[in-house]
């Protein structure tokens, strides 16, 4: 007779990073903001048996987790403790792709301005999140597929453009963040029109900020798309501030490096730094001088120069010259071949390969055609000592190039070199408000932005392009498995959202570890150690963490969870977070 041994199953459920993107989802009320902006289902039939926010909430949880495509979510789901979703069997049962197309339709005719917004301000009060520097960046997410219909009304427009991602092959939308330089916490997005240029947007998202921030005292940071008349005016006007690039066609940026040409640039001040490649080489330094001669709106050019730039300069050159005069080299021994017996040929693929390896300036292609004499036979036949010949002559094409050495020593002179321009007085005025009341009593401290200073907030702008590589690498925004534009729209706004829930993440635990004297974690492989983990980093810590249940004859007889490590158990409570989920008792710290 079959003993009780033969009718034990054992239940493993996955726990993994769940209940630390729930702590974070709830700190910010996005279940409640979910239901307050979702618009009510009357006149659509009966009821859902697990509401839309709740589908959304789970679709939100494997964007920040898993991001796997929609028809595999509810697979997903089933696989983990149900409890974590605040659902039950028969609930993740029901999900499949339908089901969540069905709420991102939802979600995109409600107020997503308005619910991101909110969502946005729950976190900037409940982390403290400080709004006074902003910096912004765009990206493109391109789409396969033909996307054919798109009257629908208020939709962007998925076209072909200017592609980041190098695929023009491909429509696209611009994708547009803005991220507080406290944490690289964004703050705003927008969706635009995949032909959208940069520098069309930058008025429209600024205005979005100002509304969201309350004033306009906040240090706006963009790329050179933001440097045009119109877009520095429509800031500097309404009392904003803003720091960009001068681009390399301003005429102001032309005459400084002609004049550095014959002069020595008075540098005001010089910061050194370790190598952040490798401290062992030789310190990053930063020179900075501001320009006695101003724009020609009247603003601030401050000239940086870098020794990892300058260094790259210079490399870039001498590879792009290397590599040209080799497939130069390559080009001159297929002259006379098939299609490369004319001038023009000839000239057309030096001129490609120069474009190419970005080495037009640098050399000079030239095509000479020389008349070599040819002779042939005036009639047909095996030629012998009395046959006649006529005298002709055909083209002979050759190559030949030359260092522009001029040129070249020209620009060596300005490697590392870039301009940055903004309204910002070195007593935190701007230029309208001070142009308004040129005293001493409407600025503060004479130095509080000082050209070293212009170029320390300038320099955060990297951090918000790692946003971007968040996007398409953790969260992978691409391909996009959704035939309707609502939808993906829909679905960018919730993408958002989780990356959203992914800084907050990563800032809490670096701000933690500053505030306990914590220099570095063990959280790389082999237990390396880690200065500023990653959300990525720290969700992956917990990615194997599961629940056991033991049933005997279908009856629950013990619930075991494997055991967190003293590692996962610090990490939880630098975050806050409960581990009860984890089957462990809540410490007095993290209550």
């Amino acid at each position: 007779m079959a003993g009780p041994e033969h009718n034990r199953q054992l239940d493993s459920r996955g726990v993994g990073a769940l209940p630390v993107v729930n702590h974070f989802i709830r700190k910010i009320h996005v279940p409640e903001i979910l239901t307050k902006f979702l618009p009510q289902q009357r006149g659509r039939g009966r009821r859902p048996k697990v509401a839309p926010e709740q589908t959304l909430l789970v679709l939100l949880r494997n964007l920040v987790v898993a991001r796997l495509p929609l028809y595999r979510i509810g697979e997903w789901a089933r696989g983990h403790v149900t409890d974590l979703f605040e659902l039950t069997e028969a609930d993740l049962s029901s999900f499949d792709d339908e089901r969540f197309s069905r709420a991102l339709d939802l979600l995109y005719e409600a107020d997503r301005r308005g619910l991101v917004t909110r969502v946005i301000l729950e976190a900037v009060r409940a982390f403290k999140v400080n709004l006074r520097q902003i910096h912004n960046d765009t990206t493109t997410v391109s789409f396969f597929g033909k996307y054919e219909d798109q009257d629908f009304l208020g939709t962007v427009l998925l076209c072909r453009g200017f592609n980041k991602d190098h695929r023009p092959d491909l429509k696209q939308l611009v994708f547009s963040v803005c991220a507080s330089a406290d944490g690289d916490i964004p703050v705003h997005f927008g969706l635009f029109d995949g032909n959208t240029n940069d520098d069309q947007i930058h008025c429209e998202i600024w205005d979005d900020l100002r509304d969201f921030i309350g004033d306009s005292d906040f240090i706006y940071v963009a790329d050179s798309k933001l440097c045009t008349r119109t877009n520095m005016h429509h800031i500097d006007s309404q009392q904003g501030k803003f720091i960009t690039v001068l681009p390399r066609t301003r005429k102001e940026d032309g005459q400084f490096r002609d004049w550095v040409q014959e002069n020595q640039i008075p540098w005001d001040e010089e910061k050194k730094l370790p190598n952040p490649r490798n401290r062992k080489e030789p310190p990053h330094i930063f020179r900075v001088y501001e320009s006695h001669s101003r724009s020609s709106e009247g603003y601030r050019i401050i000239w940086v120069w870098d020794s990892l730039k300058a260094a790259h300069d210079a490399l870039s050159r001498k590879e792009s010259i290397d590599d040209a005069v080799k497939d130069l080299e390559a080009l001159q021994a297929k002259i006379g071949k098939r299609n490369l017996k004319t001038r023009k040929q000839v000239q057309d693929a030096a001129t490609k390969i120069l474009v190419e390896r970005k080495a037009t300036p640098y050399i000079s292609a030239h095509i000479d055609v020389e008349a070599v004499p040819r002779f042939k036979q005036a009639r047909p036949g095996r030629p012998g000592a009395a046959t006649p010949y006529m005298r002709g002559s055909e083209e002979k094409v050759t190559l030949s190039w030359i260092e522009n050495a001029g040129y070249i020593r020209w620009e060596a002179k300005t490697d590392g070199l870039f301009p940055l321009i903004t309204n910002m007085e070195k007593d935190g005025t701007t230029s309208v408000s001070r142009s308004r009341k040129k005293t001493s009593e409407d600025g503060g401290d004479e130095d509080e932005f000082s050209p070293m200073r212009i170029l320390e907030i300038y320099k955060y702008q990297p951090n918000v392009e790692k946003l971007h590589s968040m996007l398409k690498s953790v969260i992978r925004v691409m391909p996009v498995w959704l035939k309707k534009v609502q939808r993906i729209e829909a679905l960018l706004a919730l993408i958002f959202i989780a990356q959203l829930i992914s800084t907050l993440i990563q800032r809490q635990l670096r701000l933690q570890m500053k505030h306990h004297g914590i220099r570095a974690l063990p959280l790389y492989p082999e237990e390396k150690e880690c200065e500023q983990p990653t959300a990525r980093i720290i969700l992956e810590l917990y990615e194997s963490q599961r629940r056991h249940r033991l049933f005997v004859s279908d009856r629950l007889q013990q619930t075991f969870w494997d055991e967190l490590s003293p590692l996962q158990s610090q990490v939880l409570s630098l975050l806050g977070v409960d581990p009860r989920p984890y089957g462990h008792r809540r410490t007095h710290s993290q209550k």
